[in-house]
C-alpha cells in the first residue's frame, strides 16, 4: 500500500496515541482517479490487512526502530510524569508503542485477533480536506464504507 500511495506522489504516514491511530495522506492533486485509489487503499487497511508473517515481522523490525528512536532524556520525563500522576492505573504503564520484549515476541496471529476486533470500518472517522466538492466525498466514503 505504501508503494501505491508513493506511486501516485503522495505522502502518507501514521502514527498511534493513546486514543487513535491516525493514517495521514497528502495528495498531490484532486483527481478521481488520485482520490479512488487513495480511498481503496483506505479501504483495505481499515479490514482487509492479510497481515501475513513476512510483513509481521518487516512491521516489528519497524516499530522496534521507533521505540529506540523515540526512547530520550524527553521521553523518559514523559513516562515519569504518567508514573507520578497516575500511579497504578494501567495508562502509566500501558504506553502505545508497547513493550519491547511483546513486540519481539507477540504471535502473530495475536495481532490478527486484534486487528480483526478493533480496526475495522465502523470505528473509523474519515476527514477529507481540500479542493473537493462535499457531496461527492460523501458519496465516496458511502461507496467504500
Amino acid at each position: 500500500l505504501d508503494y501505491t500511495v508513493q506511486r501516485l506522489g503522495a505522502h502518507n504516514n501514521a502514527y498511534t496515541s493513546f486514543e487513535e491511530t491516525v493514517y495521514d495522506v497528502d495528495l498531490p492533486n484532486t483527481e478521481k482517479d488520485t482520490v479512488n485509489t487513495i480511498f481503496a487503499i483506505l479501504r483495505e487497511m481499515a479490514d482487509r490487512a492479510l497481515l501475513t508473517e513476512e510483513k509481521v515481522e518487516i512491521e516489528r523490525g519497524i516499530v522496534l526502530s521507533e521505540e529506540r528512536s523515540g526512547d530520550s532524556v524527553e521521553w523518559q520525563i514523559i513516562l515519569d510524569q504518567l508514573e507520578f500522576l497516575l500511579p497504578d492505573h494501567r495508562l502509566a504503564q500501558r504506553i502505545p508503542i508497547g513493550e519491547r520484549d511483546v513486540i519481539k515476541n507477540v504471535p502473530r496471529q495475536r495481532i490478527k485477533d486484534f486487528y480483526d476486533e478493533f480496526y475495522v470500518p465502523e470505528h473509523m472517522t474519515i476527514v477529507v480536506v481540500g479542493d473537493m466538492m462535499t457531496f461527492e466525498m460523501q458519496k465516496l466514503v458511502q461507496d467504500y464504507f
